[in-house]
C-alpha cells in the first residue's frame, strides 16, 4: 500500500540554520504535486469502498475528497490525518481483537452475522442515547468495526461478534431464539 506522508509543520521562531533544519521547511512551502493530490483522493476513495459507512470520520473524508482538483494544503494534510487515523485505529482494533482468548459462545457463525447486523441496523444513534436498541456504548464502535470486518476479515468478524454479543442477548433473544440456551 503507498505511503501518505504528512508535510511538516513550520514552528514560528524556530532556529531554522542549516541545510538539515531548511529542507523540511522549503519541502512545506513547496506546491502540492498532482501526485499528492491524486495519491490522498485514491486512498480516500478506497477506504470508502472498503469500510463504508465504518469509515472513520467519513462525512469530513468525503467533504475532503470532493474538493477541487487543486487542493489546499491545509485540506491535503487533513485528508491525509484521517486516513492515518482511521489505519491506526483499525489496525489497533484487529490486534484487540487478535489478541484476545476465544470467547465462550453458543452461536453458529450464521447466527453472529445475523446479530452483528441487527444491532447495527438498531443503532443508528451510535449509542449516543441510553435506549436498549442496538449496540451499547461500551460495545458500539467494535459492534460497527465488527459488521464492517465481516466483507474484510470474516473470521476475525465472527470472534469479535462473539465477544460482543453476549452482552446483548435480551435484544437478541427475539431474532436468534436459541441465544443463551444450551445445544444438544
Amino acid at each position: 500500500m503507498a505511503e501518505i506522508r504528512k508535510r511538516p509543520s513550520f514552528t514560528p521562531g524556530a532556529r531554522t540554520a542549516g541545510p538539515a533544519r531548511v529542507a523540511p521547511l522549503i519541502e512545506e512551502i513547496a506546491p502540492l504535486t498532482e501526485q499528492d493530490i491524486s495519491l490522498a483522493r485514491a486512498m480516500a476513495r478506497m477506504l470508502r469502498a472498503t469500510w463504508g459507512e465504518f469509515t472513520h470520520r467519513k462525512d469530513e473524508l468525503a467533504r475532503l475528497a470532493a474538493l477541487p482538483p487543486v487542493m489546499q494544503r491545509e485540506d491535503h494534510d487533513e485528508l491525509v490525518g484521517i486516513i492515518e487515523q482511521h489505519r491506526s485505529k483499525a489496525a489497533a482494533m484487529v490486534e484487540k481483537i487478535s489478541k484476545a482468548p476465544a470467547p465462550v459462545c453458543d452461536l453458529s457463525e450464521a447466527e453472529v452475522i445475523v446479530g452483528l447486523k441487527h444491532l447495527t441496523r438498531l443503532d443508528q444513534d451510535c449509542a449516543s442515547r441510553a435506549n436498549e436498541r442496538g449496540w451499547s456504548k461500551s460495545t458500539s464502535s467494535q459492534g460497527h468495526w465488527a459488521t464492517a470486518m465481516l466483507d474484510i476479515d470474516r473470521s476475525l468478524a465472527i470472534k469479535a461478534g462473539r465477544m460482543l454479543l453476549p452482552k446483548h442477548k435480551k435484544q437478541l433473544r427475539n431474532i436468534l431464539p436459541s441465544f443463551g440456551r444450551k445445544r444438544p
